[in-house]
């Protein structure tokens, strides 16, 4: 939560990795299981879910996708 506090990312970028962390951890995937997955090597995952390291969309589709998860777009509640 201090990335978010300290503006380095917001609450919304900070949701998502928390998110894609619980789904990773609720299947049992360790990251190194998630990089041989994904090819992205084990310490960029490791740094994209302390919020140290922001990935590009092409790294997080490949998670997401490993993950057998998309990314879908909606419209924001009021």
């Amino acid at each position: 939560k201090e990335y978010i506090e300290n503006n380095i990312i917001s609450e919304q970028e900070y949701n998502l990795i928390m998110e894609i962390v619980k789904l990773r951890t609720t299947k049992n995937i360790t990251q190194k299981e998630l990089a041989d997955l994904t090819g992205i090597p084990q310490p960029n995952i490791a740094r994209f879910e302390k919020n140290t390291h922001s990935a590009s969309l092409s790294t997080l589709l490949k998670i997401l996708n490993s993950l057998e998860y998309e990314l879908k777009i909606t419209k924001k509640r009021k």
